[in-house]
């Protein structure tokens, strides 16, 4: 079979069973990580020097992102086992369902008045303080968030899978996690998380472009 065909194919099925089933239900792969990236954290962010900063917060980043995608290539091989491997894993990587279910929680109450619950699934989705924040201010946050993981968490995924597979994809998805953790301009973070930052802006340079493309010509 054309490998074209197969990644289409895969594509196909990751993005069905996301539909179907939704975020992975139990134990997601990438709240592991997020655990693990935590535990890395608060044991070597402790140098207030900015080079030494740097230099640990570059190191912890690929020491936790590059094994996984290096061991996916190594056994990397046209066998049905890792065809499925791949589907399941692009699957795990796509937010595209998650995404829709959490905007619809903001949605439904805002359009029904209930700002109460609207400012408390807000804050589900970003980091600042929802308690004060009017009906436009959630609607714009709904907004950007979605657009903004549409990116991260669907587009950028497909474009990766097309061109490296999933080795691409847990690279781009591992780098993007660390950088909603670690990449903030804050006292704690701004050397620490420099590195994590800078790459997800590179992984994400182009498919951002892309993005914006498909974003401005959607109906």
């Amino acid at each position: 079979m054309n490998s074209l065909l197969i990644i289409a194919l895969q594509m196909i099925a990751a993005l069905c069973i996301d539909k179907l089933i939704g975020e992975f239900p139990k134990y997601h792969p990438l709240v592991g990580f997020g655990n693990i990236a935590n535990w890395c954290e608060s044991r070597f962010n402790r140098e207030a020097h900015s080079h030494l900063a740097k230099l640990k917060g570059q190191l912890c980043c690929l020491a936790l992102v590059m094994p996984l995608p290096i061991f996916i290539f190594l056994i990397a091989s046209p066998s049905i086992f890792y065809i499925l491997l791949e589907t399941f894993i692009l699957y795990l990587a796509i937010g595209q369902q998650s995404l829709a279910q959490h905007a619809m929680q903001i949605y439904q109450p805002l359009v029904a008045g209930d700002l109460a619950q609207a400012r408390h699934y807000t804050g589900y989705i970003v980091s600042r303080e929802t308690s004060e924040l009017s009906e436009n201010e959630m609607a714009r946050a709904t907004v950007e968030s979605v657009l903004e993981n549409g990116h991260d968490a669907v587009l950028a995924s497909l474009v990766y899978f097309l061109i490296g597979g999933a080795p691409l994809v847990i690279l781009h998805r591992l780098v993007n996690t660390l950088d909603a953790m670690w990449g903030y301009k804050t006292p704690r973070f701004l050397y620490f998380g420099w590195f994590s930052a800078k790459f997800d802006d590179i992984l994400g340079f182009f498919t951002a472009i892309l993005s914006s493309v498909l974003y401005s010509l959607a109906p």
